[in-house]
Parts: structure tokens; C-alpha cells; sequence
């Protein structure tokens, strides 16, 4: 098998079109798969409609070359690693609230540890695609959850109901979760994900839509800040606030894990290394 051939079937398998996998390589793919199956005296693909499927042989073959093609990409990115030019350089993803909140004063406490760090921030609620590089290290509250990722648990994060001062002088402070409407929440996108959210912690709420639904935790606590309504925030930021006064004090803890990612075949680089223990350090 060569190398065309392997590339030109591990590309054509998850993309299930000949076309849309030869506009990825900018090969001519049929010839390649036919001589593949040729020399390997196999259907991989059924010649069935315009899609393509794998047959039993071809799913077998595709999951020894994912594990292949997963080494050669560790294997490039450590090569990238070892011959950056600027070998300070890291750029750490992290969620839109703490880039905002957090990351200014770690700054200074990550200058103060490492003053030759130079850092890219991307801001984003989502788990950065590490192996393509989008980012070197990932801190989140999202375990990683891909083949080739390695994390850190960091000790997990407190959050808690609050509104504005003004809230409380238009509605009173609610006592329980029962005085605390649905409709007065601002929070996450997606209502029924927040819900199931609450429920999992032990912290069920009523049915309802939340007077605003952001997938930006910026968004969501400026506007709790200007007494619209209650934001389900991390104590770490909300205490940043002292305005801001928590409800429901017998509300049973919520807890947020927080993760420090990083690709496998990076994690103990030199680059990262002495950031990842600053940051462990830092925020343990």
C-alpha cells in the first residue's frame, strides 16, 4: 500500500464522496481506492448510488490507519514544536468569562512567574481543536474528550445564583429555589441544557424560558450587573463584583470541574511544560 493510496482512503471513508474527499488531497481518488483494492483483493467501498459506505474489510482497514494517521499527526506536531521559532510563544484557549474576568490578573502572576512568556489568548465555549493546532493548551471545564488529548483536573470551581442590587429592591431576594422564577434567569443558550444543567446538580428549577439565553458569559453577567435579571455565575468571577450580592444561601453547592488540556504529544514539551506548572500553580 502506499502512502497516495492510504491518504487517498482515509480521506475518502469519513467524507463518504469521491469528489469532496479529492478536493481535500487534490487527488484523483477512484484510480487510488481501485488500485488499493486491487492489490489488497477487497471491496472497501460498494459502488452504491453517488455515497460511498465501507464494507466490513474497509471498516476494519479504517480503524488501523485512524491509529496510524493519529501517530504521524503526534509526530508532525512535536517536529512543528521542537523547530518553532519562537519558542516562548503558546497560545491558550480558554471560555469567553475568563478571558474577560480572569485572565488580566493571572497575567500579572504569569508575567511575574515567567516574564519571557509570550501568549496568544483565544476566547472561545467551546473544547479548541488541539491536533490542528487552534490552540496548545485548552483551560475549560470540558474533560478531554478526543483521541491523542491529555488533561489535568484543577480543582473544581464554585458557582452560585446572582442579581444586581437592583433586582433585589425590585423582586426581594428569593429565599428558595421556588421564589426564584425560570423567567427572571439570564443564562445559556440553549434553556432546556440549562435546566438539565440544574437538575443534574441536585438544583431543579421550574419550567420556563429564561429572559435571556446567551451562549456568551459576558453577555449574560453585564446584564445580570444591570438588574435584568439573575446569572448563574463562577464565585471566582462574581466575588470580582462585590456589587453583586449571591441568593440562596442554603442552596446546595454547584460545582464546576475545570480542565488544563493539551495534546498528547505536546504535553511535556518544553514549550508548554513551564506554563502548564505555572498555570497548575496559579490556579490549584
Amino acid at each position: 500500500m502506499s502512502l497516495i493510496q492510504s491518504r487517498a482512503f482515509h480521506a475518502t471513508a469519513p467524507q463518504g464522496i469521491l469528489s469532496a474527499a479529492a478536493r481535500q488531497l487534490r487527488l484523483t481518488l477512484s484510480r487510488q481506492i481501485s488500485a488499493l483494492e486491487g492489490q489488497l483483493r477487497v471491496t472497501l467501498f460498494p459502488r452504491v448510488g453517488r455515497r460511498l459506505a465501507l464494507t466490513e474489510a474497509g471498516a476494519a482497514l479504517l480503524a488501523d490507519m485512524g491509529a496510524m494517521a493519529e501517530a504521524a499527526r503526534g509526530f508532525a506536531l512535536a517536529a512543528a514544536d521542537q523547530s518553532a521559532v519562537t519558542p516562548t510563544g503558546v497560545t491558550l484557549s480558554v471560555t469567553k468569562g475568563c478571558a474577560a474576568y480572569v485572565m488580566p490578573d493571572l497575567m500579572v502572576r504569569l508575567r511575574a512567574r515567567l516574564p519571557e512568556l509570550r501568549l496568544t489568548l483565544v476566547a472561545t465555549d467551546r473544547l479548541s481543536d488541539l491536533q490542528r493546532r487552534e490552540a496548545d493548551l485548552a483551560l475549560g471545564h470540558r474533560a478531554p474528550d478526543a483521541s491523542g488529548l491529555i488533561g489535568d483536573r484543577l480543582a473544581d470551581q464554585s458557582a452560585g445564583f446572582y442579581p444586581a442590587p437592583e433586582w433585589i429592591a425590585a423582586h426581594g431576594a428569593p429565599q428558595s429555589l421556588s421564589d426564584l422564577e425560570v423567567s427572571e434567569l439570564v443564562g445559556m443558550r440553549d434553556p432546556a441544557q440549562f435546566l438539565h444543567f440544574m437538575r443534574v446538580h441536585g438544583t431543579p428549577l421550574g419550567d420556563g424560558v429564561p429572559m435571556l439565553a446567551s451562549d456568551n458569559a459576558v453577555a449574560v453577567w453585564d446584564t445580570a450587573r444591570r438588574g435584568l435579571g439573575v446569572a448563574l455565575m463562577l464565585d471566582d468571577i462574581a466575588r470580582r463584583f462585590p456589587e453583586m450580592q449571591r441568593i440562596l444561601p442554603d442552596l446546595r453547592p454547584i460545582t464546576v470541574p475545570l480542565w488544563l488540556v493539551a495534546y498528547r504529544a505536546l504535553y511535556d514539551s518544553a514549550r508548554l511544560r513551564r506554563l502548564r506548572a505555572a498555570l497548575i500553580a496559579e490556579i490549584a
